[in-house]
């Protein structure tokens, strides 16, 4: 934890540095949306594939089988940079589309610097899956450090530019080439730790028809449902750019803050404890799998309650120390400070959900992880363009944080219909 909680602080260093270069105006709402693209596809492919293909590998290191177990992987990141590719080129040629799409409330000129952005962004598409598949290989045999990373190498990188590049009328071009190179950076130093463990990647390897139904059974509803999730956000991005020009970069400082939160307790939490959860279930041993996952809840409990509480006491302060200098002026504070408060209530709720969603991946309930995701997504987007009539900004925020409380409550009304009640879940022994 302490590695991701360094690549937190990394990427809340780069939003600080954004914030104070460039405020929160229209060519910082295009640099968001130009980003989006991106991040959105490296978020589904890592929460997605990273829990779901964990017990897959397991389950396949377990066979003993070394050179059938090479071949899976080797087919699988071949495929994964095929994948890539096709993403990578697609976002070449439709930017100007995906941009209007993502950004109706932009000027013309924003749209079009945005464009060019999102093209030069192109590079992180194509090395996203492969950074995930060898996360996977990495957290499947329990080597949690160099997947910690993957939030430290990128913002390091834009850190390093941004201040090499301070002085430039406009560096936003500069930030998203930073983002392409950490993201080609970090690909290279996930394949030498890969190699480093004892595999050998052979390139010409594909993955055969039992591979490919192994992982379509693993990734194909989480997957589906991680975009269709990650797709509500896009429609809070797209609302915030109709409120006023700057809502979209000051829901975005907001919410980063919110997600480097549930990131670095829920999601971390959730990480390290699903090898175990996935090997006690295959084991079948449920009574110590139960156990273990009361006490990754305790957990989190324990280090969310807190952190929640802090950012709905001092949302205010909290922006005005990390955000309040250079352009980020006092109007953006108080506008960001307030997002910031509503989405603090959802802090608990979102870390809670990765925790016990966790039990599902290990359960190997995909079409339980996509049925939770599917109905908040729509929740989400309903609540979202209802509460940004009446509330603007802040209805979009209030919105996410009533959808994470929803989704505990549907999450363990899942798991309850495996035989995991709340009651058999606190007396596991």
């Amino acid at each position: 934890m302490s590695l991701k909680a360094i690549g937190m602080g990394l990427n809340v260093l780069v939003d600080i540095l954004i914030a104070a270069r460039l405020g929160t105006t229209g060519v910082t709402d295009a640099l968001v949306i130009a980003l989006s693209v991106p991040f959105f596809v490296d978020t589904v492919t890592r929460e997605s594939s990273n829990f779901s293909l964990v017990p897959v590998f397991v389950r396949r290191r377990a066979r003993g089988e070394r050179a059938d177990y090479e071949g899976f992987f080797s087919g699988l990141l071949n495929l994964a940079l095929a994948t890539g590719l096709v993403l990578a080129v697609a976002v070449e040629l439709l930017a100007p589309f995906v941009v209007g799409v993502l950004g109706p409330g932009l000027s013309a000129g924003a749209r079009s610097h945005g464009a060019a952005m999102l093209r030069i962004a192109a590079p992180m598409l194509l090395f996203a899956p492969g950074i995930t598949l060898q996360g996977v290989v990495l957290d499947s045999a329990r080597r949690f450090n160099f997947s910690a990373l993957r939030n430290a190498v990128a913002p390091g990188t834009v850190a390093v530019v941004l201040g090499l590049t301070w002085t430039l009328k406009d560096p936003t071009v500069w930030i998203v080439g930073a983002y392409s190179l950490g993201f080609l950076l970090y690909f290279v130093i996930m394949h030498l730790a890969v190699r480093s463990s004892g595999h050998r990647h052979v390139w010409r390897a594909w993955p055969s028809a039992e591979d490919l139904r192994d992982v379509r059974g693993a990734v194909g509803w989480p997957t589906l449902g991680f975009v269709v999730r990650q797709g509500s956000h896009f429609v809070e991005r797209m609302l915030a750019s109709l409120v006023a020009p700057g809502g979209v970069s000051a829901y975005y400082f907001a919410f980063r803050l919110y997600s480097a939160c549930q990131t670095l307790i829920g999601s971390s939490v959730a990480t390290t404890g699903l090898p175990a959860l996935s090997s006690l279930n295959a084991d079948g041993k449920t009574g110590r799998m139960l156990a273990r996952l009361r006490s990754r809840v305790k957990v989190t409990l324990a280090l969310v309650v807190p952190a929640a509480a802090v950012i709905l006491l001092f949302h205010d302060p909290i922006v005005t120390l990390l955000y309040r200098r250079g352009a980020f002026d006092a109007s953006a504070v108080e506008r960001t400070g307030s997002l910031l408060f509503w989405l603090g209530w959802g802090v608990i709720f979102g870390s809670l959900v990765s925790v016990l969603q966790s039990a599902l991946y290990a359960l190997e309930d995909y079409l339980g992880v996509f049925r939770n995701m599917a109905t908040m997504a729509v929740l989400d987007v309903l609540l979202a363009v209802g509460l940004s009539h009446l509330l603007g900004l802040r209805g979009i925020a209030l919105a996410v944080s009533i959808t994470a409380a929803a989704s505990v409550s549907n999450v363990l009304y899942l798991l309850g219909r495996r035989g995991i009640t709340p009651r058999r879940l606190w007396s596991a022994s």
